[in-house]
């Protein structure tokens, strides 16, 4: 993202839970829930058991995962949910947004069972998931996204959008 690393605190979302994978956290969370993709990454043709050991380190280091004396692996359940909704989504908002000089960035929020699910990829080899809390923080989520500026004012200012809470709630 634009020089912003946390998806939470560029939009004020409260509540919510956040995480940020690297690709074979990916691909270690994907094979273990036998799910062949999710928008913005596909399972690659030949996993190296290497990256999957490497990732599930990093999962245990980071309290994303532990392993139990026989082996079993245990992933923590909200980050299997944030990365389930990302793949099983019942409804998609793709947001593309696109700068000066070829660069871009997309974000995808994934609606299934339970809260949304934010997911962008910042750079190459990071995924980033976060949860929306509840509506008023999806439209938040989505105006914050679009750099739209909320107000009562119903004037737009300068190249900016403006969304006025009145025309939100008729």
């Amino acid at each position: 993202m634009s020089d912003q690393d946390n998806i939470r605190d560029m939009l004020g979302l409260g509540e919510s839970s956040y995480v940020r994978l690297t690709d074979d956290e990916m691909t270690l969370l994907l094979t273990v829930m036998k799910i062949p993709r999710i928008i913005g990454y596909e399972l690659p043709d030949d996993v190296k058991p290497d990256s999957l050991q490497g990732a599930i380190n990093t999962l245990r280091a980071r309290g994303g995962a532990l392993q139990e004396a026989d082996g079993t692996l245990v992933i923590e359940e909200s980050l299997l949910n944030m990365v389930a909704t990302g793949a099983r989504w019942s409804r998609l908002i793709t947001i593309a947004l696109k700068y000066e000089g070829d660069l871009s960035e997309t974000f995808w929020i994934n609606m299934g069972r339970g809260k949304p699910v934010l997911h962008a990829i910042p750079e190459q080899g990071i995924h980033q998931f976060q949860t929306i809390p509840d509506g008023t923080s999806l439209l938040l989520t989505i105006a914050g996204l679009l750099q739209l500026r909320l107000s009562d004012d119903r004037v737009p200012d300068g190249d900016a959008f403006t969304v006025a809470p009145a025309f939100i709630d008729e």
